[in-house]
């Protein structure tokens, strides 16, 4: 994934050594997801899963979870977000059955769109499992949970970085048991575009982004949401539970803004 995940977990209720225990405890399941999930890593699994493209690849129960959340968006998003891709860029289907996957010969897979997402997921549910019920955790500073009230018993504030168009303040967001996706799109002056539209397989460089907000435990959809937003994609919300309960910002992005927006504003932080 090869972000830095924070998380905020107010004492209300707890030790601090038996609230600490239970990040640390977080951490290493991040940490893991990180060694699977890593395509830079040869010996990660999604790695393994590319050098046998074509053929059938056991997978534990967090991959295959995020694997058919991805096949679920490049479905929702028209192919827009993809994780497989053929050689020349374009979004290809995988194949998903009971703790396997296969990839189509000679395909890639990057799930770096929804690995935070879900990542985030995780973490929450485990935090959640372990009695936690007040907690802010963010990947990247593009992805984030929220778990119960922040200090205060006020939802948890979010500064959304970069949405402050033609010098309007940058909008904030109040999260409470809610997740939180951003997706910028840089114009390719700056040379921070990064962001591929599968349906072509190139990089998208207008500029615009999107926030998407929905309920806690949709980290992973609202990542694939932002990014097929962002780069002005249609997503199909027609299949939907409401559950998801979105909201969504679109626009542009101020220049000096950090291509992310999910750390919680400052006068929740401290």
């Amino acid at each position: 994934m090869g972000a830095r995940f924070e998380m905020v977990l107010p004492l209300t209720g707890w030790r601090p050594e038996d609230l600490r225990a239970g990040g640390e405890d977080v951490v290493a399941l991040i940490e893991g997801l990180h060694r699977r999930w890593s395509r830079f890593d040869r010996a990660s699994l999604v790695s393994a899963i590319v050098r046998d493209a074509g053929q059938r690849v056991r997978v534990d129960s967090e991959t295959h979870r995020l694997l058919t959340l991805a096949e679920t968006a490049r479905e929702r998003s028209g192919g827009a977000f993809a994780a497989a891709y053929g050689e020349d860029g374009r979004g290809v289907a995988m194949e998903l059955t009971p703790g396997a996957v296969r990839l189509p010969q000679s395909a890639s897979l990057d799930v770096g769109g929804i690995a935070k997402g879900v990542a985030l997921d995780l973490a929450a549910e485990r935090l959640q499992d372990e009695g936690v019920e007040r907690a802010f955790l963010h990947g990247g500073a593009s992805s984030a949970a929220a778990i119960g009230l922040g200090p205060g018993d006020a939802p948890w504030r979010v500064r959304l970085a970069g949405f402050g168009v033609d010098g309007a303040p940058e909008p904030e967001v109040e999260l409470k048991d809610a997740c939180l996706s951003v997706s910028l799109v840089h114009p390719a002056e700056r040379g921070a575009a990064h962001v591929i539209d599968r349906r072509t397989g190139l990089t998208a460089r207008a500029e615009g982004g999107a926030a998407c907000v929905g309920r806690l435990g949709h980290a992973g959809l609202a990542d694939a949401r932002a990014t097929a937003l962002g780069i002005g994609a249609e997503w199909d919300d027609t299949h939907e539970d409401h559950e998801t309960a979105w909201s969504t910002w679109t626009g542009g992005y101020t220049s000096d803004a950090a291509p992310g927006a999910a750390e919680p504003a400052r006068e929740t932080a401290r």
